[in-house]
């Protein structure tokens, strides 16, 4: 619902995380990279290289619609104890851990071992 208001997408709310959804939370996240940080991406909803070298590092403190974002992509993937008010705290930090050993994704920790 969030994101479809937000971002004037018509995705139907029916609580499956699909192709649909990921493409709109990638062409939400271009769209605020391009707001927030003048990333100049073309909003296409397409996860490339562009994209992923643009993508800030987020802190705790952050306050933005780019950890909303995250924080919505969290929620798709029913990371637990995830609100979405665009505040990186504590609880996202542990939410972003929990996604990577989920998605089994390299993290700093075990790259540099």
């Amino acid at each position: 619902k969030w994101i479809n208001t937000s971002y004037k997408f018509n995705l139907v709310v029916d609580g499956i995380y699909g192709a649909k959804t990921k493409k709109a939370l990638v062409k939400a996240l271009q769209n605020e990279i391009n707001q927030t940080y003048n990333g100049k991406l073309k909003v296409d909803g397409i996860w490339g290289i562009k994209t992923k070298a643009a993508c800030p590092t987020l802190k705790k403190g952050a306050k933005n619609d780019v950890v909303k974002v995250l924080q919505a992509l969290l929620i798709c993937n029913r990371i637990p104890d995830v609100c979405l008010n665009g505040v990186y705290e504590d609880t996202i930090k542990t939410a972003v851990k929990s996604y990577q050993k989920k998605k089994k994704l390299i993290t700093k920790k075990n790259f540099f071992r």
